[in-house]
């Protein structure tokens, strides 16, 4: 009891789960009657270092509608500062502390209660697949992605590849045509050498013959004999290199 009031926060703990409607206790004794005063509320958001006062910017930001104050009949009459949260989310966890100030008393502050907020509904758990689902295509279409990319430099790779292949197989092809024709000409003259020395030993056998037919006329033996002397000459040193 400090100076005549008494506040009281029962339960100490609440658990509820979200979209559920909660009600905060906030009793307080006075021998006063009526009682004229105010009542306040603070949250101690989890993980936070300090309570804030649930002002109406407060309420406005982060409850909208869904807080609902006790009015001036129960509080003057009753003794009640109860505050009621409809439609629970998960960030309204925390500890609220009821304070209340009657005209000539100092404002006593509660013990506050904690309120817990479960999303364990079915709709929170599919959402929160629905989400997984989401993230896990998004992987796999950014894995698609990277595989294909990696297909197409592969591709392109065994492309500029080949046709580098083709162009030195090309040159080297016409290196052989050029070495062949070469070849070729260089054959075909050694024929047309061969050609026209075997002319010219024709030319040359034939106007032996001719000769040697001019020697050999009839009636004449020791014509006929020198004639085949020279001709036996003549092919012995045309069969020697």
């Amino acid at each position: 009891m400090k100076g005549g009031i008494q506040v009281l926060q029962v339960p100490s703990s609440i658990y509820a789960t979200k979209g559920e409607n909660v009600t905060l206790s906030c009793k307080f004794t006075s021998s006063v009657m009526p009682a004229i005063g105010v009542s306040k509320w603070y949250r101690q958001a989890e993980g936070a270092g300090s309570k804030v006062e649930i002002t109406s910017q407060v309420i406005a930001r982060e409850f909208g509608n869904r807080l609902v104050r006790g009015g001036s009949e129960e509080f003057s009459r009753k003794h009640d500062a109860s505050l009621h949260i409809l439609d629970l989310q998960v960030s309204d966890s925390g500890v609220y502390f009821c304070e209340v100030g009657l005209l000539g008393y100092r404002n006593v502050l509660g013990v506050g209660t904690r309120l817990w907020i479960e999303a364990s509904n079915q709709e929170d758990v599919d959402e929160i697949t629905e989400t997984g689902r989401t993230d896990l295509a998004i992987l796999i279409a950014m894995a698609c992605i990277v595989a294909l990319a990696i297909a197409f430099m592969i591709c392109l790779l065994r492309m500029y590849r080949t046709r580098e292949g083709f162009r030195s197989r090309t040159l080297c092809c016409r290196w052989a045509g050029a070495g062949a024709m070469t070849g070729n000409e260089d054959q075909t003259n050694e024929l047309e050498s061969d050609g026209r020395v075997s002319s010219q030993h024709q030319e040359e056998e034939q106007t032996v013959y001719a000769d040697l037919a001019v020697d050999r006329s009839p009636g004449t033996r020791a014509g006929e004999e020198r004639a085949e002397a020279v001709y036996a000459v003549l092919l012995l040193s045309r069969s020697q290199p």
